[in-house]
């Protein structure tokens, strides 16, 4: 797809005013929260509205809690249209642009939503949390933009760009990246200052070793109740970063935390964790070779 020229970001006819019939299956209201944040001033803060009323608004909450459909990236510069262009990346769904500068905020939607919600398993949050600090830094993007949200689409007083026309997996959009040397991208110096997804690893990370100290203790004199008010109370302590996590995803993570450490863990600290996990794997290796010994008990039977 070819895009404007760069010394007309702003007023290439490609770059049509946004509204609401563009790509409505990647930014529909199906996708967007129930009643998401929303404003058209940031100066005077965020209102609650429902989705039909939100999306007149020129600033809007692309994700819901707990779940991520669209991974929002700030790119505070002239030309951020070329961004993913310059720096070899996946092209975005869309460009949503500041006709007045050229700034504007990058989008990708995923085919499947990451949740980080108690339920959810931590390594596909930290794979996407690698793909989106991958990107981050590819794109040049703003680390302090807390993606809570998002210049609207749908919104006449933007110029969008539309590029991909479907949406990702993390496999497609991991392909443009070095996940080796993204692995060795170092956190900030400030653990306050983590961004995005990062946030939610960071505070499972911090939240688990925490507990493994406490739950012993904790089981001895109260009830899982108790335990998820102290675990839960520790979290909010934890979440001490420049853009915090809202209360919905604090709130996940120590559900799933202090349920897991009441339920299944066995003591040792996160040393004893590594050892209760190595027991676990081996146990399913076991498990499958005494399958596997079965079948070719029964195979040989037959032949017999």
């Amino acid at each position: 797809m070819s895009l404007p020229s760069k010394s007309v970001y702003c007023q290439d006819e490609k770059l049509q005013p946004a509204v609401y019939n563009k790509q409505p299956s990647l930014f529909s209201p199906a996708r967007l929260p129930l009643r998401p944040y929303c404003t058209n001033d940031l100066s005077t803060g965020l209102v609650i509205r429902p989705v039909a009323t939100a999306l007149n608004y020129k600033y809007i909450q692309p994700n819901p809690p707990c779940i991520v459909y669209y991974l929002v990236f700030d790119i505070d510069r002239e030309g951020a249209v070329f961004a993913h262009e310059d720096h070899n990346v996946a092209t975005p769904n869309f460009v949503v642009i500041n006709p007045d500068n050229g700034h504007g905020h990058a989008i990708y939607g995923l085919s499947i939503p990451v949740t980080t919600s108690e339920a959810s398993h931590i390594k596909p949050v930290q794979y996407a949390e690698a793909i989106e600090r991958g990107y981050l830094e590819a794109l040049g993007a703003d680390r302090g933009y807390s993606g809570l949200i998002c210049k609207n689409p749908h919104h006449a007083a933007w110029k969008l760009w539309e590029g991909h026309p479907d949406t990702y997996s993390l496999g497609d959009l991991a392909d443009y990246l070095d996940m080796e040397a993204i692995k060795k991208l170092s956190w900030p110096d400030n653990r306050s200052e983590t961004y995005g997804l990062g946030r939610n690893v960071d505070l499972f990370d911090r939240l688990r070793k925490w507990s493994y100290k406490h739950v012993r203790t904790a089981k001895e004199t109260g009830t899982l109740g108790s335990w998820f008010n102290l675990t839960i109370n520790k979290a909010m302590t934890l979440n001490d970063y420049v853009n915090p996590l809202p209360i919905s995803e604090i709130t996940a993570t120590a559900k799933s935390v202090s349920k897991w450490t009441w339920n299944r863990y066995t003591g040792g600290g996160v040393q004893g964790y590594t050892k209760q996990i190595a027991r676990a794997k081996r146990g399913r290796e076991l498990h499958i070779m005494r399958s596997q010994q079965s079948i070719f008990d029964v195979l040989g039977h037959w032949e017999d």
